[in-house]
């Protein structure tokens, strides 16, 4: 991606919306558990991230969360294509909004405290 990372594996609900009269944005879930780490955005989840989304379990970083793909539908291209939202277990579901926006939906049963993810 555009931002240096990977694109996420396990790809799930995803929505498109218009940006402008050119461009169209694709929003794309990615139903990724704490235990499927590697197959996030980056093997190797920058620290600032870390920080952010620590689950007091070593430091493990939970990895879902959606990318988002900007179509330009003139020159036929990806114009850019970025992590949109990170620090999530298992993006399933979401929707788009009235405003152009994305909603997600995590699908975790998980209690805080377990270790498990």
């Amino acid at each position: 991606m555009g931002d240096g990372l990977r694109v996420p594996d396990r790809a799930d609900g995803m929505g498109a919306f218009r940006i402008d009269a050119r461009r169209t944005a694709l929003v794309r879930n990615h139903e990724l558990s704490a235990k499927a780490l590697g197959d996030g955005p980056s093997r190797k989840v920058s620290p600032g991230v870390a920080r952010a989304f620590d689950r007091n379990d070593g430091g493990r970083a939970l990895p879902g969360g959606t990318t988002t793909l900007v179509y330009d539908q003139v020159s036929g291209k990806v114009e850019r294509q970025h992590l949109s939202l990170a620090g999530t277990i298992r993006n399933c579901a979401g929707g788009t909004t009235p405003r152009g926006t994305w909603l997600s939906c995590e699908e975790d049963l998980t209690r805080a405290g377990s270790g498990v993810g």
